[in-house]
């Protein structure tokens, strides 16, 4: 009872004035049996009695604050507290209502939070959560019923909803003292358990929204409390960002980089919470968005999420920051779609075409497994995608590493499929209409330890609202996307974009019969080989992706004495180079000198037998790491024997059987690839060896001239 009784005085405290009236204890005691039963019938009794001329501030909020702070605001509560306000005949005395109902309402959170458990641990916590829960209602009342009242502008209230500015006032201050009386909790940065982190939260947009029109952002800033990226990310764009207290200032300002270059989707979003407590339950005039993390002061660990497709080099970012990206792509493209139009009609239209082409339609490596997979549907969930979910998960990319992201779009785009580069040109074009500068786009770039940092798009230019040229990486793209959703046309520094120029992508071989790499046909010989010819004239061969043999292309006419030679980068479990290939019975036959570099880096000469069996023809050698390259290798196959060169190594080998012409060629394991240049026959020509500068000689110095006597 006292400490209910010192939440009650504080409360009232705040109305101090000489009282015209006074209400009777007779009186006093009817309101608060009222407010106590909850009984809506009784508002317009309520009302008559609090809202008399003749009372003072002081003389109403009492008996209210009494009434309402014994009693646990429930939805019963809740709807005699609305039926007070804006019940039949309550319009002309909403703003004398008002200020005591906040009064009596902040009674009732305080003696809520005064009566949290210390700790938050079994039934404990089960009582903390009911408790913040209440204290949420409270302040979200006041949130939707007062502050929000009618149809207010984005920057002031509705005159026709009753509640005169100087009642909101009167309001406001009433919540200063409240979040002065429990700094411990309300004030930003203090460590928030779970349950309490909405209870700030909604206090917080209780007052933004009281104080639209009434009170400048940095005078709201200051009530509040705000410092530091909290502060400034709600002076710029009118954003409350709420972490729970977690988060160190270099954390915040990593996370609110992805909406700071979006202005025109941050001034739309009243909160921005990044915790482990959910958004949903809290209200606001303007949105809300949520990422549930919780930041810490340092990058946490590599995100584990699929965000890339095999045929890139993944980059894996900060966990905590791939999820607050992903906030920040829905947050954007809401306000994208809603600024432009046209682009959600876009998006849509490319969400269907990625749809249609399955996996290599869509950019991103985790939107169809994020699905709920229709019924019978095949492929199974890319279906369900939304244009809105299409282009977040796009955007997510581009906010996490453009650079990565926009060489996978050109690499499927050189394979046939334009999707990914249009959800490129999406993504960046919903950046540009929420973005405050009109020929700079900020995207992010993904380091090596995780980190996001930031970049952009420079030299930007847009046709009918989408993306058609920009520069990044001293690059310059020009893009045509149409109205169908489909690209038109695209140049990479004034010409077709090339495999070989993108440093990120992984060269993934497809299954085929044969591959012409410039001139040079290759033709499979055996197994089911995967091969891929790349623009600078290399040529990628791997195994087939479910193999334990050994798969072989050949090139060129039959030769009964060959001499061979390649540089060859080797992947997984390894290949090489193969001469006197023909069909055998059951795989083919032919000489090859294999190349592995697990456990470590070897070279061995082996005979495939048509059989599907490989014999080892001699001792293999150890080889020296390769260079960039790979390694310059030369097999020769003369008669019975057998010769080949590694780098300089040598083998030799003598065939205990005859083996006849054939063609020459590469091979791989099970689970191994190549990349090979150069490839040729007869013996490779010496490689020239760059001439050393001269060294300069040093300068002699001359002794002085002596000097003439005169």
């Amino acid at each position: 009872m006292r400490r209910f009784a010192s939440w009650f005085c504080l409360a009232v405290s705040l109305y101090a004035g000489s009282a015209l009236g006074a209400l009777t204890d007779s009186e006093k005691a009817q309101i608060q049996g009222f407010v106590r039963t909850g009984e809506p019938k009784n508002a317009a009794r309520i009302r008559a009695l609090v809202a008399r001329p003749d009372l003072s501030a002081e003389e109403a909020a009492e008996p209210l604050a009494a009434g309402f702070a014994a009693v646990p605001f429930d939805e019963k509560r809740e709807k005699l507290a609305r039926e007070i306000l804006l019940g039949p005949g309550s319009v002309a005395a909403r703003s004398e209502l008002a200020p005591p109902m906040v009064t009596a309402l902040l009674a009732r959170a305080s003696a809520a939070l005064g009566s949290m458990p210390v700790s938050e641990v079994g039934a404990e916590a089960v009582k903390a959560d009911k408790l913040a829960a209440e204290v949420v209602r409270v302040h979200r009342f006041v949130t939707d019923v007062i502050a929000n009242a009618g149809r207010p502008p984005a920057d002031g209230h509705d005159a026709a909803a009753g509640f005169r500015d100087d009642a909101l006032k009167r309001a406001i201050e009433a919540y200063r003292a409240h979040f002065e009386r429990h700094a411990s909790v309300l004030k930003p940065g203090t460590r928030l358990s779970p349950s309490l982190v909405p209870v700030r939260a909604q206090a917080a947009l209780a007052v933004v929204d009281l104080s639209r029109g009434l009170l400048q952002r940095h005078e709201v800033s200051a009530l509040l409390g705000l410092s530091g990226q909290k502060k400034s990310m709600f002076e710029r764009h009118g954003t409350l960002l709420e972490d729970g207290g977690t988060a160190s200032e270099e954390r915040l300002a990593q996370a609110t980089r992805f909406l700071d270059k979006s202005p025109r989707a941050a001034s739309g979003l009243s909160l921005w919470l990044l915790s482990k407590a959910p958004v949903r339950g809290l209200g606001s005039r303007e949105a809300r968005a949520g990422a549930r993390v919780s930041l810490g002061s340092s990058a946490g660990a590599p995100s584990a999420a699929p965000l890339w497709p095999d045929d890139v080099e993944p980059s894996r970012p900060d966990r905590e920051l791939a999820e607050v990206a992903y906030s920040a792509a829905w947050i954007v493209t809401r306000a994208a779609f809603k600024e432009r139009p046209e682009l959600a009609k876009t998006a849509a239209l490319i969400a269907s075409r990625a749809t249609r082409a399955g996996a290599a339609g869509q950019l991103s490596g985790d939107l169809e497994s994020s699905l709920l997979a229709p019924p019978g549907s095949t492929p199974a969930a890319a279906h369900g995608a939304s244009a809105e979910l299409f282009a977040a998960h796009a955007l997510r990319l581009v906010l996490l590493d453009a650079p990565r992201a926009l060489d996978l779009a050109l690499a499927r785009a050189i394979a046939g499929r334009d999707e990914p580069l249009a959800s490129f040109v999406l993504a960046v074009s919903l950046l540009a209409a929420t973005g405050g500068s009109a020929d700079e786009v900020a995207v992010g770039r993904t380091d090596t330890t995780g980190g996001v940092s930031a970049d952009q798009l420079t030299g930007v230019k847009l046709t009918n609202a989408a993306v058609s040229s920009f520069e990044l990486d001293g690059k310059k793209l020009e893009v045509s996307l149409g109205s169908d959703g489909q690209i038109d046309k695209v140049l990479v520094d004034g010409a077709a974009p090339r495999l070989s120029k993108l440093p990120r992508v992984r060269l993934s071989p497809k299954p085929g019969d044969a591959w012409l790499v410039g001139s040079q046909r290759w033709d499979k010989l055996g197994g089911a080989p995967r091969g891929l010819a790349v623009d600078d004239g290399r040529f990628v061969l791997g195994a087939a992706e479910q193999s334990d043999g050994f798969d072989a292309v050949v090139t060129g006419e039959t030769e009964k004495d060959p001499t061979i030679h390649a540089r060859v980068l080797v992947k997984g479990r390894g290949g090489g180079l193969l001469v006197r290939g023909q069909p055998g019975e059951k795989s083919y036959d032919g000489i090859a000198v294999l190349l592995s570099i697990d456990p470590k880096p070897k070279a061995t000469l082996i005979l495939v037998d048509g059989k599907a069996k490989a014999t080892e023809l001699g001792p293999g050698v150890e080889l020296g790491v390769a260079g960039p390259g790979g390694y310059l290798v030369v097999l020769s196959a003369k008669g019975q024997s057998v010769s080949a060169t590694v780098d300089g190594k040598k083998l030799e080998a003598k065939l205990e059987r005859g083996v006849g012409s054939g063609r020459s060629g590469l091979m791989v394991v099970g689970a191994g690839q190549i990349e090979v240049s150069g490839f040729g026959r007869g013996a490779p020509k010496a490689e020239k060896k760059k001439a050393e500068p001269e060294k300069k000689k040093p300068a002699v110095e001359k002794p002085p001239t002596p000097k003439k006597k005169p």
